[in-house]
């Protein structure tokens, strides 16, 4: 295991973390001051740094256009935000999006059965499905069938459930929601799949595209470097314009 998929199993890195990031305010108004600067760099570029002002009575002051920071950085640091911003819309699983936690999910007022298409979508991957089997196959929640070959991912709705059937290293497994016990749907048993399974899915999409993730960790952390010199340039300027106010 490399250095890549190690930093990758940590939960922080995973899906549902990126969401709330780039929900901070401070953060977004990067978006508009990578949109910004290049007009006014542009607008400015003919534009020396100090201009002389003189007054109708003769006084004549120079006017610094120079800002307390470099704004190159700034705009860096914007950059890399927009980068990882877009990869997170692009890559980030519409589950995760969709539905953060359980409670979002419930207020969806799903039927029971729509934890199997959901399901589905997690055996469609692939790469999430070993470790989804297992965990369901222990919970009894995923049973083996005598092999055929399935031809398509696709749950099949029939009178009191809807199955999805489909193949995984030479077998082949069926889940099944609602719970039906005696013949009848099993209510308390079948909110506690729903709960238990909604995890499963949720957990394999939240650490899926680790790659991507990584990435995307990697450009919110140059992104934030170069926010944070941009601040302390701010702050030693504020600091130099106080001292020199002081001893006036």
């Amino acid at each position: 295991m490399n250095w890549i998929q190690k930093y990758a199993k940590n939960s922080k890195t995973h899906w549902q973390w990126y969401k709330d990031f780039f929900q901070l305010a401070i953060f977004r108004y990067l978006i508009t001051w990578f949109a910004i600067v290049p007009v006014f760099a542009k607008l400015l570029s003919k534009i020396p740094y100090e201009v002389p002002i003189r007054t109708s009575n003769g006084f004549e002051m120079i006017l610094t256009l120079a800002l307390p920071f470099h704004w190159q950085l700034l705009w860096l640091s914007s950059l890399f935000f927009v980068i990882a911003f877009f990869l997170y819309k692009i890559f980030c699983p519409n589950f995760i999006i969709k539905y953060p936690n359980f409670y979002k999910y419930l207020d969806h007022n799903h039927s029971p059965r729509w934890m199997v298409w959901e399901a589905a979508e997690v055996i469609k991957t692939r790469s999430e499905i070993s470790k989804f089997i297992d965990r369901l196959s222990k919970k009894q929640y995923i049973k083996e069938e005598k092999f055929y070959l399935v031809n398509e991912i696709k749950p099949e709705v029939e009178n009191k459930q809807t199955i999805l059937k489909f193949n995984f290293n030479d077998r082949t497994y069926s889940l099944g929601m609602p719970i039906i016990k005696n013949d009848e749907v099993a209510e308390n048993l079948t909110l506690i799949a729903e709960k238990e399974i909604f995890w499963e899915i949720f957990g394999r999409f939240a650490s899926s595209h680790y790659k991507i993730r990584v990435l995307i960790s990697i450009l919110l952390l140059l992104s934030s470097a170069a926010f944070g010199v941009v601040l302390i340039e701010n702050i030693w300027a504020g600091l130099l314009y106080f001292f020199k106010w002081i001893y006036l």
